[in-house]
């Protein structure tokens, strides 16, 4: 009997609301109901034994009673009601919930990418990926070889210096790394408008006043490069492309430290992981350690958790319909009555802007959607085909003006060749 069979044969447990993930999403969503309506029959399932999702699972060094399931399908109940097969691990038990509304809360930020590069397994000391950090990590006078140089490495590096007897950190691209930003610009209106009015953040980037902008940006962010980091590494820290093409990076201390004996950078690729360390183009690099800060596998949606709609659609075969992930406002999608995405969906994830800002316009815009739905003068609510359509082309027909299509550099925003999915 597989989990599903065994979970029909217990009565179903219900509520009015479900959301699967309890991280930032998911606290803001049922924050957010409650605030607003008055309501409090919510079940929040998460994976976790605690609240707070990537950032509970983040606890690499300089980072920050629900019910604990893992949620296998959600499949189309009658009466616009959903259901949700759970797999509790705790517990060692399946069972059925169901609810009138469901909201996913999950991530694409959580699933640490894997190291694409042959004898992984023959290292002989401790492989450790940024995402899942070991506390009890000895780093006392080992010799360290961090591969990345991403926003977990630029944090990591120079937070285990002192400890380190040595640091090698192997990279293949290049990051725009501005000065930290509470003192970038301290009396500038543009920190006014992010805390007060942070979608003024995105109007300007998507005007020709952005690109203008942007190219004062850059420049602004070359120089503090250039006068911060050491002259030996500049060719291979300064980027080539424009300012946002990637995720932008706010210097947490990490450019200056660049300066110690005890760290070197080599922007050669790894090719080998062999028993001593890291084999490059050109050398072996001896190590004791390995930390991954290589990123999280983006582009992928709902991971692990089937999605069924009308029909008997599944959410991955919905979306190849449309060449890629996508969703109306980035929130809903067609044939999945009173389902709403919460958390970072398709063209909702940024390096640009706040993503806590980016959450609570989705959670309220869903809310507000259903509002006919609670106050009785609807049965469901659900997104129209042609609403999703004619969204997703306008929406893929601007973003290629952008600067992460335009900016000269590969990003992972871009999902394919057609589709901008993550930004």
């Amino acid at each position: 009997m597989n989990n599903t069979e065994a979970a029909k044969s217990e009565p179903a447990s219900y509520s009015q609301f479900a959301c699967i993930g309890a991280g930032f999403s998911g606290i803001c969503f049922g924050a957010t109901l409650k605030r607003w309506y008055g309501i409090s029959d919510v079940r929040i399932f998460e994976k976790e034994t605690e609240v707070g999702g990537t950032w509970v699972i983040n606890q690499y060094p300089d980072t920050c009673h629900l019910a604990h399931g893992n949620t296998n399908n959600i499949g189309k109940l009658t009466k616009s009601h959903r259901r949700i097969y759970v797999r509790d691990h705790a517990a060692g038990r399946s069972y059925v919930h169901e609810a009138q509304f469901l909201f996913s809360g999950a991530s694409f930020i959580h699933e640490p990418r894997n190291l694409d590069v042959p004898g992984v397994e023959t290292f002989r000391g401790p492989i450790v990926h940024s995402a899942r950090w070991k506390k009890d990590l000895d780093l006392q006078d080992k010799r360290v070889a961090v591969i990345g140089n991403g926003c977990s490495a630029s944090r990591v590096v120079p937070a285990i210096l002192d400890k380190a007897q040595s640091i090698n950190q192997v990279f293949r691209s290049k990051h725009w790394i501005e000065p930290p930003i509470e003192v970038q610009y301290p009396l500038s209106p543009f920190v006014f408008l992010a805390k007060h009015a942070p979608w003024t953040q995105t109007a300007y980037h998507m005007t020709k006043y952005g690109s203008w902008l942007r190219g004062l940006f850059t420049k602004s962010t070359d120089k503090y490069m250039r006068a911060t980091a050491p002259e030996k590494y500049h060719d291979i820290l300064i980027p080539d492309f424009d300012l946002g093409c990637r995720r932008r990076i706010y210097d947490p201390g990490y450019l200056q430290p660049l300066h110690s004996d005890k760290i070197t950078l080599t922007n050669e690729p790894a090719l080998e992981i062999t028993p001593e360390g890291v084999r490059t183009k050109s050398e072996v690099i001896g190590a004791d350690v390995i930390i991954l800060a290589n990123g999280f596998k983006t582009g992928q949606f709902s991971v692990g958790i089937d999605v069924v709609g009308r029909n008997g659609e599944a959410l991955h075969e919905h979306w190849e319909k449309f060449g890629g992930p996508t969703g109306y406002n980035c929130t809903a999608v067609s044939s999945y009555p009173n389902f709403f995405f919460s958390a970072v969906s398709p063209n909702s994830g940024t390096g640009h802007t706040s993503l806590i800002s980016a959450i609570e316009n989705q959670v309220n815009f869903a809310l507000r959607v259903i509002r006919p739905v609670l106050e009785g003068r609807a049965s469901s609510a659900e997104l129209k085909r042609e609403a999703e359509e004619t969204y997703t082309q306008q929406l893929q027909q601007d973003l290629k003006k952008r600067v992460w299509e335009t900016g000269g550099c590969p990003t992972w925003y871009v999902e394919t060749s057609e589709m901008t999915s993550d930004s």
